[in-house]
């Protein structure tokens, strides 16, 4: 009898002795259960009012120490403000694992795969041969209004250029091009912000000092260049990108800018920006008349035109050598003059008197031009023209030299003479 009290009294220390272990070596309960630990799959649930009082230790213990099941507490206010005085306790259980998924997967099994990449390579060079060339042209017409110095002109052709530049640039931004082409596209944006800012300019209007219209013609004209540098580069793409060659010679799109340029200026014909009179003598078509005492007949003719930036001479004082440089935003025009004594009349009077330097006046850009005052006779150009006295069958040559905007070029001045009432004002192309 004693043996068998003292096997219960075993049994039950060992009970306590196995639940203290156990209850010791648990790990902690969660106290915020609004905001349980992200690893926490939530398998069971409780609904419960405010006033119903926490689970018991052991049980709360056991239940996260085996894992089997787990008991989340819903801990939203609004839920627990509208439940009953009577609780409401629900807890589902499930299996952490589940059966009807593959061991080892975590996605499903059948996912798709990425699609490849496809570029806007194509695209980008089609873009720049359309729009490029139209740009290219645009851009040579108000560089001609630039020249011409026509407000008019360039302001309505800047305002063209301003949007498609926008335009093509913004277009060109959206666009994904493959790596081998993304130098390309660079390059092509920076030509249209170029473009972008010098159509800006021109929209203010033309500057007022010679070293403003400078840069302004500067820019363009850079801008210009460089568009069609990248022009041909992009054009000379291989059709394909994955290796294949096009024929020798055969590019995506070729740049011309000589046909670009003849039909750019034949769209800026119709403008008329600065027309000449009608009547004007070709250059070396003499022009005769004659004298005040109508005594001797006198041919006086332009022989020929070109640009010069400086000349130097002599200094009839100092003997020494003086250069002449043209000044900033200028170029001078020369023009070799020819007069001869034709013939007398009357066989009395053979001396005539050849045009003076104030009687030639240079036309051009809607401006004129008076001859430059140079001191000597003989400069590094040859002999500079003056009022001279001509005996019968003498010859004089010599050039007068008009300070103009280096913009200006022979071809778009002309010359005229005032031989005075009787005889008028006639005129000759420079070219």
């Amino acid at each position: 009898m004693n043996e068998i009290i003292l096997n219960y009294i075993a049994v039950i220390i060992g009970v306590a002795f196995l639940s203290a272990v156990i209850i010791g070596t648990a790990p902690p309960v969660v106290q915020d259960v609004e905001n349980p630990p992200p690893d926490l799959h939530h398998n069971a649930t409780i609904h419960a009012s405010s006033r119903v009082a926490s689970p018991p230790l052991t049980f709360g213990s056991l239940f996260t120490y085996y894992g089997n099941k787990q008991l989340d507490v819903n801990g939203n206010s609004n839920m627990q403000e509208n439940a009953g005085p009577d609780v409401l306790l629900s807890v589902q259980a499930s299996s952490k694992t589940d059966t009807n998924q593959p061991p080892g997967d975590t996605e499903p099994a059948n996912k798709s795969s990425e699609p490849g990449i496809e570029y806007d390579d194509d695209l980008f060079i089609e873009t720049v041969g359309e729009w490029g060339g139209r740009i290219s042209i645009i851009a040579i017409q108000c560089a001609e209004a630039v020249q011409c110095a026509n407000r008019q002109v360039l302001t309505q052709h800047a305002a063209e250029l301003l949007d498609i530049s926008q335009k093509t640039w913004a277009e060109v931004e959206a666009m994904d091009v493959s790596p081998t082409m993304m130098q390309d596209k660079r390059d092509f944006q920076h030509v249209m912000v170029r473009m972008i800012t010098a159509a800006s300019s021109f929209k203010r209007g033309l500057p007022e000092s010679d070293r403003e219209l400078q840069e302004m013609a500067d820019a363009i004209s850079t801008a210009h260049d460089m568009l069609n540098t990248v022009r041909t580069t992009i054009g000379r793409k291989d059709f394909q990108q994955s290796g294949s060659h096009p024929a020798q010679g055969l590019y995506r799109f070729t740049v011309d800018t000589a046909s670009e340029q003849e039909y750019a200026k034949g769209r800026l014909s119709q403008y008329e920006l600065f027309p000449k009179p009608v009547g004007l003598l070709p250059i070396r078509t003499g022009y005769h008349y004659m004298d005040a005492s109508q005594s001797n007949d006198i041919r006086i003719v332009p022989r020929y035109s070109r640009v010069v930036t400086q000349y130097y001479y002599m200094h009839p004082d100092t003997g020494k050598t003086v250069h002449v440089y043209a000044p900033e935003g200028k170029i001078y025009i020369m023009v070799h003059m020819r007069v001869a004594h034709a013939g007398n009349r009357d066989g009395r009077r053979y001396t005539i008197q050849t045009p003076a330097l104030s009687a030639f006046t240079l036309h051009g850009h809607g401006l004129t031009f008076s001859p430059e005052s140079i001191p000597v006779a003989h400069t590094s150009l040859g002999e500079i023209y003056r009022q001279n006295s001509l005996y019968r069958n003498e010859l004089y040559e010599g050039s007068i030299l008009f300070e103009v905007p280096f913009m200006m070029k022979p071809s778009d001045a002309y010359l005229t003479i005032n031989l005075g009432s009787v005889w008028g004002k006639p005129g000759w192309e420079l070219v």
